[in-house]
């Protein structure tokens, strides 16, 4: 019988030496999947088998910022394997910055439900002012923590939510490990959702208490997009910033016609649907019935500028009237 030592040692290094094998070829996959000139469908067939260790801290440069993730949760899983979340919207927020930055305007970026703080890091480079909105701590901090890594002073995130009326209201904590999910839309019929009660304020009073003239605004709240744009109305009248805000099953169902869309933004705006699932942004005429991964609305004279700006940088941007 061979000595247990030898044994136990043998397994060592065998365990050593496959681990070894295991991160080459997850380095491997990763250079494919977070490869932006491959095909995004393709890269996605790599990445849905790929099996990540959990609870990992990694970074990330996004645009000479680092993002610092721990996987485990949805959004950073999808920025540690291809590499951003929602690339197209990105690419969008960042032609629409660069457009408005070359009009000679003061760029100020408004993210309302930050969460993890991915959009407020990358467009950190090219904005002049930002301000984050995230009542749940636990995400809240992982985006403050972003900034302080990167040393960032010109962006500022407030501790509550905003909504068409100030209050105290049930927060649905996510129970699954999408950190994106939780909302002030609370399912009272199901008995295993947890809540917290978290703060909201009327987006017009904050704005105008801190002198907030907003270039482009995003919205990501989980179905509660009609009340913070309600709360927004002088804003949006005042300063008619570009706006990129979700549109899943509840905000359809609030905007259940177009005209509803129409009268809160006002008759200068114009909309348009971001193709769902690409690297690059495409922008199609929105259509209430389809499903996109976010909506733009956009000005007409904004709209001319991105254009502009997009052919000027031979940007990615695909457009369709």
């Amino acid at each position: 019988m061979k000595n247990p030592r030898v044994i136990g040692q043998r397994m060592k290094s065998l365990t050593m030496q496959n681990t070894v094998y295991f991160n080459q070829a997850m380095n491997h996959c990763l250079s494919f999947t977070r490869n932006s000139r491959i095909p995004r469908t393709l890269r996605r067939k790599i990445g849905k088998h790929l099996k990540l260790v959990s609870e990992e801290t990694f970074r990330m440069n996004m645009f000479g910022q680092d993002y610092e993730g721990q996987t485990g949760n949805y959004i950073d899983d999808r920025i540690y394997i291809y590499g951003m979340y929602e690339p197209a919207t990105v690419q969008l927020l960042r032609l629409i910055l660069k457009s408005k930055k070359e009009a000679g305007q003061h760029c100020t970026y408004v993210d309302i439900g930050t969460n993890v703080g991915m959009h407020l890091t990358a467009l950190a480079d090219i904005i002049d002012t930002g301000y984050g909105f995230e009542p749940w701590q636990p995400v809240r901090e992982k985006a403050k923590n972003n900034l302080a890594i990167n040393e960032i002073k010109h962006i500022n995130i407030f501790d509550f939510g905003l909504s068409d009326k100030s209050a105290e209201l049930p927060y649905q904590i996510p129970k699954n490990n999408n950190y994106g999910m939780g909302s002030f839309i609370v399912d009272q019929s199901n008995k295993d959702v947890s809540s917290i009660t978290l703060p909201i304020k009327v987006g017009d009073f904050i704005f105008k208490k801190n002198n907030i003239q907003p270039s482009a605004i995003k919205i990501d709240v989980e179905g509660y997009e009609k009340k913070v744009l309600v709360g927004l109305k002088n804003t949006i009248t005042n300063f008619k910033p570009a706006i990129i805000f979700e549109f899943n099953e509840p905000t359809r169902r609030e905007f259940n016609k177009k005209e509803n869309m129409q009268g809160l933004f006002g008759k200068d705006y114009f909309f348009y649907g971001i193709v769902r699932g690409r690297e690059n942004p495409k922008l199609v005429p929105f259509n209430l019935q389809k499903k996109y991964e976010n909506i733009l609305a956009i000005t007409d004279n904004d709209l001319r500028a991105l254009i502009s700006m997009n052919k000027k940088t031979k940007g990615s941007l695909s457009f369709k009237y």
